[in-house]
């Protein structure tokens, strides 16, 4: 896993050069590949095709916020790629999904939560095409007091704020995508907020354009919302818990927009991890993450490989990451090896 440290002081633009020019053959490589994976989806379509529509979210994503955009321009500028080919790479479930109408392509990552006593834990296995993972990346934002979990050239995944605020995401393949602001965008600003609450404020006022699930979790409450193109809906209040999800919806309005593979371990994955936390409602940070590397009924568990020799670009579990919201800490590790050990982030040094 890389981990990058920016500087404090930096504009926007400077945050996204020094992002860009580190990592500038990763960000050339990674946008390539994913340009070529929404081919595939489309049934050949040309790179043409796919920039138009990315070049499309542009003007939205400038106007939504001019400091995360100077972000995204000096990561563009430093890679020496344009900013469509950069959509791409940010954007990618959602474009794939937006001209690929007749049919969901197989997903994954799998969130856990546990809320208890002083405790308050949560955990995702971040899922996705395995070629992805060499390109997994840690990055710390020291005038926002922010690490997220991310990928060379894309704004945020996931992350955890100094404030104790953490997000964590899942896809979903909804049938009312539409253009709208990048969803790594969206997880970013909604980092800089306060509390849950001024999270949600954030996710509720935004131009989203396409299906994800947020869960929003700080020292003082937890909530989780499913959130398309044209609608979103709170599925958990955190009065209870634990809490899981995965892949598909739980809200019945959002079924009727979602698309889910025949092929997807969705539903086997949230019954592994439900019945996971059944077991152990009370999870030490320890117990939360070995539960993440989970293997039975390999494959379809929610630590997963699913690619072969034909099928380089099956999905796996690229990288995993849990958050301490009481602590402020953050671990995770990249790899798809489930015996790996997570490397300890705080706001000082890395442990």
């Amino acid at each position: 896993m890389k981990i990058l440290r920016l500087e404090s002081g930096l504009s926007a633009v400077e945050r996204g050069w020094v992002h860009g020019e580190t990592f500038k053959d990763d960000v050339q490589e990674l946008a390539e590949i994913r340009t070529e994976l929404i081919s595939a989806a489309w049934g050949g379509a040309s790179s043409k095709r796919i920039l138009s529509l990315a070049e499309e979210h542009l003007p939205v994503l400038r106007e939504y916020d001019a400091d995360l955009y100077g972000e995204f321009q000096g990561i563009a500028q430093s890679a020496h790629i344009s900013e469509a080919q950069l959509l791409v790479l940010n954007h990618y479930t959602d474009l794939r999904d937006m001209g690929n109408s007749a049919k969901a392509l197989e997903e994954g990552c799998s969130i856990l939560h546990a809320r208890y006593g002083e405790e308050v834990l949560i955990a995702q296995t971040w899922d996705m095409h395995a070629t992805a993972e060499p390109f997994c990346l840690m990055l710390f934002l020291p005038d926002e007091g922010v690490w997220v979990l991310t990928i060379t050239g894309c704004l945020a995944l996931c992350g955890l704020s100094s404030k104790g605020l953490a997000v964590c995401i899942n896809n979903l393949v909804m049938s009312d995508a539409r253009v709208g602001i990048s969803w790594p965008t969206l997880v970013r600003k909604m980092l800089r907020a306060d509390s849950v609450p001024a999270a949600e404020e954030v996710l509720l006022n935004s131009p989203v354009g396409s299906g994800h699930h947020y869960a929003l979790v700080d020292a003082e409450s937890s909530k989780a919302w499913e959130s398309s193109g044209s609608d979103n809906a709170l599925i958990y209040d955190g009065q209870t818990s634990p809490y899981v999800h995965t892949n598909h919806c739980l809200d019945l309005k959002m079924q009727d927009l979602s698309r889910i593979s025949p092929t997807s371990t969705t539903h086997h994955r949230y019954a592994q991890a439900t019945a996971l936390l059944k077991q152990n409602p009370t999870p030490s940070a320890d117990e939360l993450w070995e539960m993440m590397n989970c293997r039975i009924d390999f494959p379809n568990s929610l630590f997963t490989d699913r690619t072969t020799e034909a099928t380089p670009h099956g999905i796996a579990t690229c990288a995993r990451v849990l958050m301490d919201c009481k602590r402020g800490e953050i671990w995770a590790r990249g790899g798809k090896d489930a015996e790996q050990t997570p490397i300890k982030f705080d706001w000082g040094v890395r442990v």
